[in-house]
C-alpha cells in the first residue's frame, strides 16, 4: 500500500495541491478524458508514450525516471513539449543520500 493512489492524494493534498489529479492504470494509453495536460509525472517505465506527448499541451511538461535494464532509473528526465510527436529536455542527476 505503500505507493497506492490513496496514498499519493494524501501526500498532495498535505503539500498543498488538493487539486492535482491521480490516475491509475495503464499509462501507455494516456488519459485522453483529461487532456490537455500541463504536467505528466510517470513512473517505472523505460520509454516514452507517444500518448504522453500527444495529451500534453505544447510547452506542457513530462517528468518521469529514466534508466535501463541494468542500472535502474535513477535518473530523472523532463521533457518539454513541442507538439504531439516532439518533445526535447535533459536528464537529473541521480540523487544519492
Amino acid at each position: 500500500m505503500p505507493n497506492s493512489p490513496t496514498r499519493a492524494r494524501k501526500n498532495l493534498a498535505q503539500a498543498g495541491y488538493a487539486d492535482v489529479v491521480v490516475i491509475t492504470g495503464d499509462g501507455t494509453r494516456g488519459h485522453p478524458a483529461g487532456e490537455p495536460f500541463d504536467r505528466v509525472h510517470v513512473a517505472a517505465v523505460r520509454t516514452t508514450a507517444p500518448a504522453w506527448l500527444e495529451q500534453t499541451r505544447p510547452g506542457g511538461l513530462v517528468v518521469m525516471p529514466w534508466g535501463t535494464y541494468y542500472t535502474g532509473s535513477d535518473w530523472t528526465t523532463v521533457l518539454t513539449v513541442g507538439d504531439p510527436r516532439h518533445a526535447g529536455g535533459s536528464f537529473t542527476a541521480p540523487w544519492r543520500s
